[in-house]
Order: structure tokens, then C-alpha cells, then sequence
């Protein structure tokens, strides 16, 4: 492979101008490069956030179950597991706005955000939606009055 040579894939015209419409709009992403790096890893962290790899197992059996239609004291018991579980952290009501709260602040706090919504439980949204609510009201209001201080003066 040549030096400058890139992996390219062909989509749609239509997903293909809203591509260039996102990179346009966004001055973090560079090219579309850059967007599928930043898509491939906001994907693998949805992923390893919404659901453990036990649950994951889980589900597999029970669907191969389901479709081959068995019904074994074994099956009935994972079954009973599975609806005893704590539901995911995407099933909370916050977990939407927590992610559109994370794609206001800069790089460096939608990683810390990314990095506490993988070790977070259920029960710790709340939390991390407040924290983080504030902290974007806050570095607003702090950003509004250093723009007002170093505005000049009219003549």
C-alpha cells in the first residue's frame, strides 16, 4: 500500500452529503477520515456502556432457546435471571440527555464523561447527569463574563 493510499467505502449520495454536512458543521472533525474514526469510536463506546458481556451471553442463549423451541428446567431458570437483572444504563430516562449534554463540552470532558458512563450502574445517572449539568451552566456563565470583560468599549 502506498503511503497516502486510504481505506475508502462507498455510500449513498444522500448519507454521503450528510456526511459532509456533520464535517462542515463541526470544526473538531477534520475530514472524513476523522468522522469515521470518531463515529467507529462513539459506536464501540455505546457498545461497552449500554450492555455487559454477561447480558449480552444471556440473551444469545435465550434467543437459540426460543428458536429451537426448548424448554428445560435449565432454559426456565436462565429465563427468571434474565428478568431479575438490572436494566441497563440506556433504559434510564437521563442516559439521552446525558449523551446530548456530553457533545457541548469540549474533547477532553466528553472522554471523562465517556470513561464515567462505562463503570456506571443504573442508579448512577442521576448523578452524572446533575454533575455535569452544572458544570455546563457554570463554565457558561464563566465564559459570558469574561466575554463581557474583555469586550471593548464602544466610542
Amino acid at each position: 500500500m502506498r503511503k497516502d493510499s486510504r481505506l475508502s467505502f462507498r455510500i449513498s449520495p444522500e448519507l454521503s452529503k450528510r456526511v459532509e454536512l456533520t464535517i462542515s458543521s463541526d470544526p473538531n472533525i477534520r475530514d472524513r477520515s476523522d468522522f469515521g474514526t470518531k463515529a467507529v469510536n462513539f459506536y464501540l463506546n455505546h457498545l461497552k456502556i449500554s450492555e455487559n458481556e454477561q447480558d449480552k451471553i444471556l440473551q444469545a442463549v435465550l434467543a437459540l432457546a426460543n428458536h429451537i423451541k426448548l424448554n428445560t428446567t435449565e432454559v426456565v431458570k436462565l429465563r427468571d435471571i434474565g428478568k431479575v437483572h438490572e436494566p441497563a444504563i440506556i433504559e434510564h430516562p437521563l442516559y439521552e440527555s446525558i449523551l446530548d449534554l456530553k457533545g457541548r463540552f469540549l474533547p477532553e470532558i466528553q472522554e471523562e464523561i465517556t470513561n464515567k458512563l462505562a463503570t456506571a450502574e443504573y442508579n448512577d445517572l442521576d448523578e452524572i447527569f446533575k454533575t455535569y449539568q452544572e458544570k455546563f451552566f457554570l463554565e457558561g456563565i464563566e465564559h459570558k463574563k469574561k466575554l463581557q470583560e474583555t469586550k471593548l468599549p464602544t466610542i
